[in-house]
């Protein structure tokens, strides 16, 4: 037993680790959530809902796929939540022909949370805007839990959920690889960042057993912090001191060259007198023009004679004269034949 509770445990902490280091950033969690909205209209409540319970509250798989109306608390104003139970009554395929050997012992139709800590209480004011959003998908979703395609439907295999995410991920163009414990990580990483929260809440918000899991995480926000202000304000803010500082002095050093009368003469640097260059003389190129000579005319008693006889460029009118053109077989004055 104490084997398989060590087994169990470290491989407990390999997912914690491994998705937590998948956990997707601003840029890509911005890239799923639009995937999720616009990759299917049909199911774009759908996966919405199923990102906002795993990327946004931080639930897991098997919570997101057994959650019900009667688990979010909205008795008193401004003290929402969603109560995950120990245990409950259940008749999905993945409670009623699969299961560890508790579940056998325990009898058939019965759901079980991961761990004792997972059963937890989850604050609606982390993002109320997201909790009615559930509020409301849950209360027009239909409850029968057979039913897995429709688009009002909760998503009730894990399977299936597995593979939608991994095809939004892939859709999305995300950086690092997206699967549901991820979007879970993701969930806790930004409930890390907050400034008012802390390891042991983190770790009950979450329902982690450990609190070296939260740890992780308060660990990871501190790097975070370190990344976004040292190079930023400190490091830069230095560098640019310093830049500043060698200008003033470069501007200084010229200053006191360009008044040097307090210096000796004899130690006074002296200034480069100007080269002079030599003038420069435009080559004037003589352009040739070449000389055409002119085409002689022929004799005017040629051109009488074809005039006369009609083998000019046009043809003569017999009548009134008129040259035509020399294929023209009217006069184009008289319409005489030519």
């Amino acid at each position: 037993m104490q084997d398989n509770a060590r087994l169990s445990s470290s491989k407990s902490d390999f997912i914690d680790r491994s998705s937590r280091e998948h956990s997707l950033d601003a840029e890509d969690d911005e890239k799923f959530r639009t995937a999720c909205i616009y990759s299917n209209r049909r199911y774009s409540k759908r996966w919405l809902f199923m990102y906002c319970c795993m990327g946004v509250f931080g639930m897991r798989v098997s919570e997101m796929c057994h959650i019900q109306l009667d688990w979010l608390d909205v008795s008193e104003p401004g003290f929402e939540c969603i109560r995950i139970p120990s245990r409950m009554q259940c008749n999905c395929y993945d409670c009623t022909h699969t299961g560890s050997k508790k579940r056998a012992e325990s009898g058939k139709g019965v759901w079980y949370a991961k761990t004792k800590s997972s059963a937890r209480v989850i604050p609606g004011r982390l993002n109320i805007e997201v909790f009615w959003f559930i509020h409301t998908f849950l209360k027009d979703a239909k409850t029968d839990m057979e039913i897995y395609h429709r688009e009002d439907q909760v998503p009730r295999a894990r399977r299936h959920v597995w593979e939608v995410v991994k095809r939004l991920g892939k859709e999305a163009g995300t950086k690092k690889t997206v699967f549901p414990h991820a979007l879970r990580a993701t969930a806790a990483t930004r409930f890390a960042q907050r400034p008012d929260i802390t390891a042991s809440e983190l770790m009950t918000i979450m329902g982690w057993s450990r609190i070296e899991t939260a740890n992780e995480y308060i660990k990871m926000r501190g790097r975070e912090l370190m990344k976004r202000f040292t190079p930023s304000e400190l490091v830069l803010e230095a560098e640019a001191k310093l830049k500043e500082a060698q200008r003033m002095k470069e501007e200084e050093e010229k200053k006191a060259l360009e008044n040097i009368d307090f210096v000796p003469s004899n130690i006074r640097p002296k200034k480069p007198e100007p080269v002079e260059q030599p003038p420069v003389v435009a080559q004037v190129i003589p352009t040739v023009i070449p000389q055409v000579e002119p085409v002689a005319e022929a004799p005017k008693e040629i051109l009488i004679v074809k005039e006369k006889v009609g083998i000019s460029n046009g043809k003569p009118c017999p009548i009134c004269e008129e040259v035509n053109e020399a294929t023209a077989k009217e006069c184009k004055n008289c319409g005489a034949e030519l």
